[in-house]
């Protein structure tokens, strides 16, 4: 999906209101990575892959779903059939009905389209769909704020993943990632940070804070842990980075802890805010 194009074939689809409103919603609905479906090519099933999406201008994971969505064929019409995700992130299926020329199902509970596939007469493979139309509109910059504290680091310096601060990179992708974040720490356990992504990604960027003082500090490679150093109870700590994936997918997240065990809690704070930008 490293070339994300929202599909449409003009001699057997027409312009329909649920393009019109996925469009116009675009800036708050559609693919950030990943999502990808697979037609099997012995049932009726559709299945997805694992990815991230903005959904209503909320960030939300979505796991892969194994277990998918079957079409259904008329006997005798064609029909249309729209797959997307609820709020929720779950795979949603709304057919259309069997007509000689068959109207476009409506979105229903769908909040982010996946695709829309014309079921043809007959049919018994999904695979075999003569029209299997990739509607997911790119989304190219998103922001999450964190709402929570996360879950204190205490006497121990192995970094964890956040838990708001993730997403689903595609193959071949370039992103540019800013943080602006508040810890809570002190000048013996101080603090670390770093990003893991998918095998063979590769990043570079800088940090900033103001322990003793305004310091940046360029980073070679953003995948090890750099040291940050607190001067007090809470610091502010920005966070740049340039990741650039290769060709395997996954996700990137942003990891952290203790850059010294020390009985004192350390933890980024609620109110912390991860900006990205796809840069390719």
């Amino acid at each position: 999906m490293a070339v994300h194009l929202y599909q449409a074939q003009d001699t057997d689809e027409y312009w329909h209101d649920t393009d019109v409103e996925q469009l116009a919603n675009s800036e708050l609905n559609g693919v950030i990575g990943g999502c990808a479906l697979t037609y099997s090519a012995s049932t009726m099933v559709v299945t997805m892959g694992a990815g991230t999406i903005l959904s209503n201008g909320v960030v939300v994971q979505v796991a892969a779903d194994a277990t998918g969505v079957t079409l259904s064929a008329d006997s005798t019409n064609p029909r249309w059939a729209t797959i997307g995700l609820n709020t929720s992130g779950v795979m949603v299926l709304v057919s259309g009905t069997a007509a000689t020329i068959p109207a476009k199902a409506e979105l229903s509970t769908i909040q982010v389209l996946l695709a829309i596939v014309k079921v043809d007469a007959g049919l018994t493979i999904a695979s075999n769909a003569s029209v299997q139309l990739d509607k997911r509109i790119p989304i190219r910059s998103f922001v999450i704020r964190a709402t929570a504290n996360e879950t204190a680091k205490n006497n121990n310096d192995t970094v964890i993943a956040h838990s708001k601060f993730i997403f689903y990179m595609n193959a071949s992708e370039a992103w540019s990632i800013e943080l602006v974040l508040g810890v809570t720490s002190n000048a013996t356990a101080d603090f670390k940070h770093a990003w893991t992504m998918p095998a063979a990604g590769a990043g570079v960027g800088m940090t900033s804070h103001t322990a003793g003082g305004a310091i940046l500090l360029w980073i070679t490679d953003v995948l090890t842990a750099t040291a940050v150093p607190i001067s007090g109870t809470v610091e502010p700590v920005l966070v740049n980075a340039t990741i650039v994936n290769s060709t395997t997918a996954g996700n990137v997240t942003f990891v952290w802890s203790q850059n010294t065990a020390t009985v004192v809690d350390t933890f980024p704070m609620a109110g912390s805010v991860m900006r990205a930008y796809r840069t390719n």
